[in-house]
Protein backbone atom coordinates (compact mmCIF):
# COMPACT_ATOMS: atom_id res chain seq x y z
CA UNK A 1 0.00 0.00 0.00
CA UNK A 2 1.35 3.11 -1.29
CA UNK A 3 2.09 5.91 1.68
CA UNK A 4 1.20 9.42 1.52
CA UNK A 5 3.68 11.51 -0.59
CA UNK A 6 6.76 13.58 0.85
CA UNK A 7 6.66 17.35 1.02
CA UNK A 8 7.44 19.32 -2.50
CA UNK A 9 10.97 19.33 -3.36
CA UNK A 10 12.20 21.16 -6.20
CA UNK A 11 15.88 19.51 -7.04
CA UNK A 12 18.19 21.46 -8.82
CA UNK A 13 19.11 18.27 -10.77
CA UNK A 14 16.82 15.60 -11.29
CA UNK A 15 17.99 12.06 -13.07
CA UNK A 16 14.77 10.98 -15.04
CA UNK A 17 14.84 7.62 -12.78
CA UNK A 18 13.92 9.45 -9.75
CA UNK A 19 10.69 11.17 -11.69
CA UNK A 20 8.02 8.68 -10.12
CA UNK A 21 8.79 10.06 -6.75
CA UNK A 22 9.12 13.56 -6.96
CA UNK A 23 6.49 14.90 -4.94
CA UNK A 24 3.76 17.55 -5.16
CA UNK A 25 2.00 19.51 -2.97
CA UNK A 26 -1.56 18.97 -3.15
CA UNK A 27 -3.86 20.89 -0.63
CA UNK A 28 -5.92 17.84 0.16
CA UNK A 29 -6.15 15.41 2.57
CA UNK A 30 -4.24 12.26 2.03
CA UNK A 31 -5.80 8.50 1.47
CA UNK A 32 -5.78 5.71 4.08
CA UNK A 33 -5.95 1.57 3.62
CA UNK A 34 -9.45 0.91 2.37
CA UNK A 35 -10.85 -1.80 4.44
CA UNK A 36 -12.09 -3.92 1.82
CA UNK A 37 -8.65 -3.79 -0.57
CA UNK A 38 -7.48 -7.73 -0.56
CA UNK A 39 -11.16 -8.73 -0.98
CA UNK A 40 -11.54 -6.67 -4.18
CA UNK A 41 -7.98 -7.65 -5.51
CA UNK A 42 -9.45 -11.25 -5.58
CA UNK A 43 -12.80 -10.30 -7.27
CA UNK A 44 -10.74 -7.92 -9.95
CA UNK A 45 -8.41 -11.01 -10.80
CA UNK A 46 -11.21 -13.86 -10.78
CA UNK A 47 -13.15 -10.63 -13.13
CA UNK A 48 -10.74 -10.53 -15.82
CA UNK A 49 -10.22 -14.17 -16.44
CA UNK A 50 -13.84 -14.85 -16.45
CA UNK A 51 -13.96 -12.07 -18.79
CA UNK A 52 -11.33 -13.13 -20.74
CA UNK A 53 -9.38 -10.01 -21.20
CA UNK A 54 -6.23 -11.55 -19.45
CA UNK A 55 -5.54 -14.88 -20.07
CA UNK A 56 -1.94 -16.18 -20.14
CA UNK A 57 0.13 -16.59 -17.23
CA UNK A 58 2.12 -13.75 -17.89
CA UNK A 59 -0.69 -11.65 -18.31
CA UNK A 60 -1.91 -12.75 -14.84
CA UNK A 61 1.38 -11.70 -13.29
CA UNK A 62 1.69 -8.58 -14.72
CA UNK A 63 -1.65 -7.97 -13.66
CA UNK A 64 -0.50 -8.79 -10.16
CA UNK A 65 2.44 -6.87 -10.29
CA UNK A 66 0.58 -3.60 -10.65
CA UNK A 67 -1.73 -3.72 -7.92
CA UNK A 68 -4.25 -1.86 -9.94
CA UNK A 69 -7.03 -3.10 -7.30
CA UNK A 70 -5.88 -0.45 -5.14
CA UNK A 71 -6.40 2.14 -7.46
CA UNK A 72 -10.38 2.38 -6.19
CA UNK A 73 -9.18 2.51 -2.69
CA UNK A 74 -6.97 5.88 -2.86
CA UNK A 75 -9.64 7.89 -5.28
CA UNK A 76 -12.81 6.28 -3.51
CA UNK A 77 -12.14 5.61 -0.61
CA UNK A 78 -16.46 5.46 0.25
CA UNK A 79 -16.53 3.11 -2.22
CA UNK A 80 -17.95 -0.58 -1.03
CA UNK A 81 -18.60 -3.96 -2.04
CA UNK A 82 -20.30 -4.16 -5.55
CA UNK A 83 -19.67 -0.38 -6.28
CA UNK A 84 -15.55 -0.60 -5.40
CA UNK A 85 -16.11 -4.33 -7.49
CA UNK A 86 -17.31 -2.19 -10.25
CA UNK A 87 -14.16 0.27 -10.35
CA UNK A 88 -11.77 -1.98 -9.99
CA UNK A 89 -13.01 -3.87 -12.69
CA UNK A 90 -13.34 -0.86 -14.63
CA UNK A 91 -9.59 0.46 -13.98
CA UNK A 92 -8.07 -3.46 -14.49
CA UNK A 93 -10.26 -3.10 -18.19
CA UNK A 94 -8.76 0.24 -18.56
CA UNK A 95 -5.19 -0.82 -18.41
CA UNK A 96 -5.82 -3.53 -20.97
CA UNK A 97 -7.20 -1.24 -23.39
CA UNK A 98 -4.44 0.81 -22.87
CA UNK A 99 -1.58 -0.96 -23.22
CA UNK A 100 -3.07 -2.45 -26.56
CA UNK A 101 -2.53 1.58 -27.64
CA UNK A 102 1.17 0.82 -26.88
CA UNK A 103 1.76 -1.83 -29.86
CA UNK A 104 0.80 -2.64 -33.36
CA UNK A 105 -2.48 -1.96 -32.99
CA UNK A 106 -2.13 2.07 -33.50
CA UNK A 107 -0.25 1.18 -36.35
CA UNK A 108 -3.51 -0.12 -38.27
CA UNK A 109 -6.34 2.55 -38.58
CA UNK A 110 -9.18 0.38 -39.29
CA UNK A 111 -8.05 -1.71 -36.48
CA UNK A 112 -8.61 1.06 -34.08
CA UNK A 113 -11.31 3.04 -35.57
CA UNK A 114 -13.98 -0.37 -35.41
CA UNK A 115 -12.37 -1.30 -31.77
CA UNK A 116 -13.60 2.24 -30.51
CA UNK A 117 -16.72 2.93 -33.03
CA UNK A 118 -17.70 -1.00 -31.17
CA UNK A 119 -17.34 0.88 -27.87
CA UNK A 120 -18.88 3.67 -28.45
CA UNK A 121 -22.18 1.17 -30.08
CA UNK A 122 -22.45 -0.64 -26.41
CA UNK A 123 -22.47 3.97 -24.86
CA UNK A 124 -24.74 5.24 -27.56
CA UNK A 125 -26.17 2.54 -30.41
CA UNK A 126 -27.02 5.86 -32.41
CA UNK A 127 -23.95 6.85 -33.47
CA UNK A 128 -23.37 3.74 -35.18
CA UNK A 129 -26.19 1.74 -37.01
CA UNK A 130 -26.15 -2.09 -35.22
CA UNK A 131 -25.16 -3.46 -32.18
CA UNK A 132 -21.74 -4.34 -31.51
CA UNK A 133 -21.20 -8.31 -31.91
CA UNK A 134 -20.02 -8.75 -27.82
CA UNK A 135 -18.81 -12.12 -28.31
CA UNK A 136 -16.12 -11.28 -31.16
CA UNK A 137 -13.74 -9.48 -28.81
CA UNK A 138 -13.18 -10.03 -24.92
CA UNK A 139 -12.46 -6.42 -24.71
CA UNK A 140 -16.19 -5.35 -25.59
CA UNK A 141 -18.01 -7.66 -23.79
CA UNK A 142 -16.07 -7.41 -20.47
CA UNK A 143 -16.88 -3.22 -21.36
CA UNK A 144 -20.51 -4.20 -21.86
CA UNK A 145 -20.62 -5.81 -18.45
CA UNK A 146 -19.19 -2.90 -16.82
CA UNK A 147 -21.51 -0.23 -18.94
CA UNK A 148 -24.45 -2.50 -17.56
CA UNK A 149 -23.15 -2.11 -14.01
CA UNK A 150 -22.12 1.75 -14.54
CA UNK A 151 -25.78 2.44 -15.17
CA UNK A 152 -27.32 0.92 -11.93
CA UNK A 153 -29.12 3.10 -9.84
CA UNK A 154 -28.96 6.69 -11.59
CA UNK A 155 -31.07 9.09 -13.63
CA UNK A 156 -31.58 9.01 -17.16
CA UNK A 157 -30.34 12.40 -17.34
CA UNK A 158 -26.91 10.96 -15.47
CA UNK A 159 -26.97 8.27 -17.55
CA UNK A 160 -27.33 10.37 -20.94
CA UNK A 161 -24.23 12.39 -19.74
CA UNK A 162 -21.66 9.76 -19.02
CA UNK A 163 -22.81 7.95 -22.35
CA UNK A 164 -21.72 11.15 -23.89
CA UNK A 165 -18.76 11.04 -21.77
CA UNK A 166 -18.20 7.60 -22.96
CA UNK A 167 -18.35 8.27 -26.25
CA UNK A 168 -16.57 11.63 -26.74
CA UNK A 169 -13.82 9.58 -24.96
CA UNK A 170 -13.13 6.32 -27.30
CA UNK A 171 -13.75 8.86 -30.31
CA UNK A 172 -10.58 11.44 -28.60
CA UNK A 173 -8.71 7.98 -28.87
CA UNK A 174 -9.33 7.54 -32.62
CA UNK A 175 -7.72 10.84 -32.86
CA UNK A 176 -4.91 10.28 -30.32
CA UNK A 177 -3.78 7.10 -31.97
CA UNK A 178 -3.33 8.91 -35.35
CA UNK A 179 -1.01 11.51 -33.60
CA UNK A 180 1.16 8.73 -32.29
CA UNK A 181 0.82 7.06 -35.91
CA UNK A 182 2.50 10.20 -36.95
CA UNK A 183 5.03 11.22 -34.31
CA UNK A 184 4.12 14.75 -34.08
CA UNK A 185 4.56 16.21 -30.45
CA UNK A 186 1.01 18.53 -30.12
CA UNK A 187 1.16 22.24 -28.87
CA UNK A 188 -0.04 23.71 -25.57
CA UNK A 189 -3.09 24.16 -27.08
CA UNK A 190 -3.90 20.70 -28.85
CA UNK A 191 -2.72 18.90 -26.15
CA UNK A 192 -4.75 20.44 -23.95
CA UNK A 193 -7.53 20.08 -26.41
CA UNK A 194 -6.46 15.95 -26.85
CA UNK A 195 -5.96 15.03 -23.33
CA UNK A 196 -8.74 16.73 -21.30
CA UNK A 197 -10.88 14.02 -23.88
CA UNK A 198 -8.60 11.15 -24.35
CA UNK A 199 -7.85 10.76 -20.39
CA UNK A 200 -10.55 9.22 -18.67
CA UNK A 201 -10.78 11.63 -15.87
CA UNK A 202 -14.56 13.20 -17.01
CA UNK A 203 -15.69 9.37 -16.35
CA UNK A 204 -13.77 9.14 -12.55
CA UNK A 205 -15.88 12.41 -12.16
CA UNK A 206 -18.84 10.67 -13.11
CA UNK A 207 -18.02 7.89 -10.88
CA UNK A 208 -17.70 9.89 -8.06
CA UNK A 209 -21.39 10.29 -8.48
CA UNK A 210 -22.30 7.07 -9.35
CA UNK A 211 -20.47 4.85 -6.54
CA UNK A 212 -21.59 7.31 -4.17
CA UNK A 213 -25.23 7.08 -4.77
CA UNK A 214 -25.77 10.90 -5.73
CA UNK A 215 -26.59 13.67 -8.41
CA UNK A 216 -25.24 17.10 -8.94
CA UNK A 217 -28.02 18.78 -10.13
CA UNK A 218 -27.25 20.02 -13.76
CA UNK A 219 -28.07 23.72 -12.98
CA UNK A 220 -24.90 23.62 -10.22
CA UNK A 221 -22.27 21.84 -12.56
CA UNK A 222 -23.17 24.54 -15.44
CA UNK A 223 -22.40 26.99 -13.08
CA UNK A 224 -18.69 28.74 -13.77
CA UNK A 225 -17.43 27.96 -10.10
CA UNK A 226 -18.38 23.82 -10.81
CA UNK A 227 -16.72 23.76 -13.83
CA UNK A 228 -13.90 25.06 -13.28
CA UNK A 229 -13.02 23.42 -10.19
CA UNK A 230 -13.99 20.22 -12.48
CA UNK A 231 -11.75 21.26 -14.80
CA UNK A 232 -8.94 21.90 -12.72
CA UNK A 233 -8.94 18.48 -11.48
CA UNK A 234 -8.70 17.18 -14.84
CA UNK A 235 -5.79 18.75 -16.00
CA UNK A 236 -4.12 18.87 -12.30
CA UNK A 237 -4.39 14.78 -12.78
CA UNK A 238 -3.75 14.43 -15.72
CA UNK A 239 -0.56 16.55 -16.21
CA UNK A 240 0.64 15.13 -12.51
CA UNK A 241 0.68 12.00 -14.03
CA UNK A 242 2.55 12.93 -17.04
CA UNK A 243 5.75 13.63 -14.69
CA UNK A 244 4.92 9.57 -13.11
CA UNK A 245 4.68 8.41 -16.84
CA UNK A 246 7.35 10.46 -18.82
CA UNK A 247 10.17 8.02 -18.78
CA UNK A 248 7.45 4.87 -19.92
CA UNK A 249 6.07 7.30 -23.06
CA UNK A 250 9.55 8.50 -23.88
CA UNK A 251 10.30 5.05 -24.52
CA UNK A 252 7.50 4.23 -26.37
CA UNK A 253 7.42 7.64 -28.67
CA UNK A 254 4.29 9.07 -26.79
CA UNK A 255 4.10 12.70 -27.17
CA UNK A 256 1.47 13.12 -25.45
CA UNK A 257 3.18 14.26 -22.51
CA UNK A 258 3.22 17.96 -20.99
CA UNK A 259 6.65 18.02 -19.93
CA UNK A 260 7.74 16.68 -23.80
CA UNK A 261 5.49 20.15 -24.85
CA UNK A 262 6.81 22.66 -22.54
CA UNK A 263 10.01 21.18 -23.24
CA UNK A 264 10.00 21.97 -27.38
CA UNK A 265 7.39 24.63 -26.85
CA UNK A 266 8.97 26.84 -24.32
CA UNK A 267 12.65 25.36 -25.22
CA UNK A 268 13.36 24.52 -21.99
CA UNK A 269 15.58 21.52 -20.46
CA UNK A 270 13.93 18.80 -18.33
CA UNK A 271 14.18 20.47 -14.97
CA UNK A 272 13.15 23.90 -15.73
CA UNK A 273 10.01 21.70 -17.40
CA UNK A 274 9.25 19.45 -14.40
CA UNK A 275 9.37 23.03 -12.32
CA UNK A 276 6.58 24.59 -14.83
CA UNK A 277 4.66 21.20 -14.18
CA UNK A 278 4.87 22.21 -10.44
CA UNK A 279 3.72 25.82 -10.89
CA UNK A 280 0.93 24.51 -13.26
CA UNK A 281 -0.41 22.25 -10.54
CA UNK A 282 -0.14 25.13 -7.79
CA UNK A 283 -2.32 27.14 -10.36
CA UNK A 284 -5.05 24.66 -10.82
CA UNK A 285 -5.01 24.32 -7.05
CA UNK A 286 -5.36 27.44 -6.24
CA UNK A 287 -8.15 27.81 -8.47
CA UNK A 288 -9.62 24.97 -7.34
CA UNK A 289 -9.83 26.57 -3.38
CA UNK A 290 -10.64 29.83 -4.58
CA UNK A 291 -13.33 28.58 -6.80
CA UNK A 292 -14.67 26.76 -3.52
CA UNK A 293 -15.12 29.34 -1.01
CA UNK A 294 -17.60 31.11 -3.66
CA UNK A 295 -19.81 27.61 -3.80
CA UNK A 296 -22.42 28.33 -1.05
CA UNK A 297 -22.82 31.41 -2.43
CA UNK A 298 -23.26 30.21 -5.70
CA UNK A 299 -25.96 27.56 -4.26
CA UNK A 300 -27.80 30.77 -2.24
CA UNK A 301 -28.75 32.21 -5.97
CA UNK A 302 -29.62 29.20 -7.57
CA UNK A 303 -32.19 29.00 -4.25
CA UNK A 304 -31.18 25.30 -3.47
CA UNK A 305 -32.20 24.19 -0.60
CA UNK A 306 -30.18 23.05 2.57
CA UNK A 307 -30.84 19.46 1.71
CA UNK A 308 -30.38 19.41 -1.51
CA UNK A 309 -26.85 21.02 -1.72
CA UNK A 310 -25.28 18.05 0.25
CA UNK A 311 -24.71 16.30 -3.02
CA UNK A 312 -22.70 19.15 -4.35
CA UNK A 313 -20.48 19.18 -0.97
CA UNK A 314 -19.70 15.77 -1.28
CA UNK A 315 -18.43 15.88 -4.79
CA UNK A 316 -16.09 18.96 -4.10
CA UNK A 317 -14.87 16.34 -1.34
CA UNK A 318 -14.76 13.68 -4.01
CA UNK A 319 -12.81 15.90 -6.47
CA UNK A 320 -9.87 16.76 -4.01
CA UNK A 321 -9.60 13.00 -3.19
CA UNK A 322 -9.34 11.95 -7.04
CA UNK A 323 -5.93 14.69 -7.13
CA UNK A 324 -4.52 13.35 -4.34
CA UNK A 325 -5.50 9.73 -4.95
CA UNK A 326 -4.48 9.51 -8.73
CA UNK A 327 -1.27 11.11 -7.27
CA UNK A 328 -0.29 9.05 -4.72
CA UNK A 329 -1.03 5.64 -6.70
CA UNK A 330 0.86 6.63 -9.94
CA UNK A 331 3.71 7.29 -7.74
CA UNK A 332 3.62 3.73 -6.74
CA UNK A 333 2.42 1.96 -9.63
CA UNK A 334 4.46 -0.68 -11.37
CA UNK A 335 2.16 0.36 -14.31
CA UNK A 336 4.09 3.64 -15.06
CA UNK A 337 7.37 1.86 -14.86
CA UNK A 338 6.22 -1.64 -16.94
Amino acid sequence: MPGPTPPIVLPRELNPPHLATWAFDLPFPRPVPHPEHDRAVTDARTWVQRMGIVTTDEELRRHDRMALASWPGLNFPNATGADLDLLCNWVCWWVVMDDRDDGEFIQDPRRVEEFYRRLIAVVAPDRQSGHPDLGADPMVEAFADIWRRWRQGMSPGWQARTAENWAKLFEALIDECAGRRDGAVPSMDQYLAIRDRSGEMALELDATERVGHYEVPQAVLDTPALASMRLSTIRAVNISQDVQSLAKEEAIGDNLNMVLVLERERSLGRVDALCEVHRMIRVYTDDFLAHQATVPRVLDGLGLAPEDRLPVYRHIDDLGRLIVGNLVWCAAAERYRT
